[in-house]
C-alpha cells in the first residue's frame, strides 16, 4: 500500500472485503448444514431462535430490508431461507462500510455457533 492509499482508507476497505468473503463462505456452509438438519427433522433450540432473530435484526438495519415469510413448519428449511436471503443480498449488493464490517463480523460468529451444532436439537 502507498501512503496515499493508507490515508484514503484502503486498508479498512480491504479488511471489510475480507470479512465479507469469510461471511459469504460461512453462509454457504450454513445453508448446506440447514439442508442436512431439515432431512433429519430437527428443531431450533432457544439459542437457535435467538440466533435467527439476531441475524434478521442485523440485516434489516440500515437501508436493506429482508422479507422472509415463515412458510414452512420445518425449522431447517426456514433457517435455510433466511440464510439464502442474506447471502443473495450480500452477494448482489455488498456494502463496504464500518457499520457493515461490524455486522459481518457478528454474523460470522453467529454462523460459526450454528455450524458448531448449538442451534438444533
Amino acid at each position: 500500500m502507498t501512503v496515499e492509499q493508507i490515508k484514503q482508507g484502503y486498508g479498512k476497505t480491504m479488511a471489510i472485503q475480507t470479512e465479507l468473503s469469510i461471511l459469504l463462505e460461512l453462509l454457504v456452509s450454513a445453508i448446506d448444514f440447514c439442508s442436512e438438519v431439515s432431512a433429519q427433522n430437527k428443531y431450533l433450540t432457544k439459542i437457535g431462535e435467538a440466533g435467527v432473530t439476531r441475524l434478521m435484526e442485523l440485516f434489516n438495519s440500515g437501508n436493506i430490508v429482508m422479507i422472509i415469510p415463515r412458510n414452512s413448519e420445518d425449522d431447517g428449511e426456514y433457517l435455510s431461507d433466511v440464510l439464502m436471503a442474506i447471502w443473495a443480498g450480500l452477494f448482489f449488493y455488498p456494502q463496504l462500510s464500518e457499520e457493515r464490517f461490524l455486522i459481518y463480523a457478528e454474523s460470522a460468529e453467529l454462523l460459526s455457533d450454528l455450524l458448531g451444532g448449538g442451534w438444533f436439537v
